[in-house]
């Protein structure tokens, strides 16, 4: 069966739909990983910051991004970013963190961890993982 003048418009019309979604999901893919400011970034989704010294590192160590920070920025860290060791599996380069708060969320468990400058920092785990305010991660 040939095509008909109004099955061309509806694969034109589904072409750019298409097109504009992937436009659209690229765009917000990179405006999450790389907000310009901290209200873009907060608007994205729950989000944590951390200042870049001059060396280009954080207090949690060296930074990974898309493009070298500048000293005196800060990064986005969100609670999926952050991995969490226990005893001695924990890398020699892991900064401890205590374990101020606790919440189980179904699939998952939310923690608020306070790093030794006491910069809170969120992180979302496993329900399987197990921890109370007071303990002490890597």
């Amino acid at each position: 069966m040939a095509p008909t003048k109004s099955t061309k418009s509806w694969e034109v019309a589904w072409d750019y739909l298409t097109m504009i979604t992937m436009a659209t999901l690229t765009y917000f893919r990179s405006v999450f990983h790389r907000p310009v400011n901290r209200f873009v970034a907060g608007f994205m989704g729950h989000a944590c910051f951390l200042g870049v010294d001059d060396s280009g590192a954080t207090e949690m160590g060296a930074v990974r991004t898309y493009e070298a920070p500048a000293a005196g920025s800060a990064i986005v860290v969100r609670p999926n970013d952050v991995l969490m060791h226990f005893g001695e599996s924990a890398p020699s380069a892991a900064v401890e963190a205590k374990v101020v708060g606790a919440e189980f969320r179904g699939t998952t468990r939310e923690y608020q961890l306070r790093l030794p400058s006491g910069t809170l920092l969120d992180s979302s785990q496993d329900h399987t993982v197990i921890l109370h305010p007071g303990d002490s991660v890597k």
